[in-house]
């Protein structure tokens, strides 16, 4: 019980538990943004021989092939940029 009344009256150690964190926050959003736009993104997808411009021309049917492209495709192309990573598979 001493401990816990020793660190509520430390003014300085009370203010840094509150405070940093939310400077914290704010500092990553200042330098980050709100949003990152136009970022690449490297795929790697088997599933379309590691191409994702395949993915384009896909049929989005009820059939349970190629959900690694039907998740690419909803992912706003504004917000990232998909990039073709070609993996060299032993």
């Amino acid at each position: 019980m001493l401990n816990v009344l020793t660190i509520l009256l430390v003014s300085r150690f009370m203010l840094a538990i509150f405070f940093m964190p939310s400077f914290q926050v704010i500092m990553v959003n200042l330098t980050v943004g709100p949003e990152p736009k136009n970022m690449k993104f490297g795929v790697v997808d088997p599933e379309v021989n590691f191409d994702v411009d395949l993915c384009a021309n896909l049929s989005q049917g009820c059939k349970l092939e190629n959900l690694s492209c039907r998740y690419i495709n909803s992912i706003p192309k504004s917000v990232i940029i998909p990039v073709s990573y070609f993996l060299k598979l032993f």
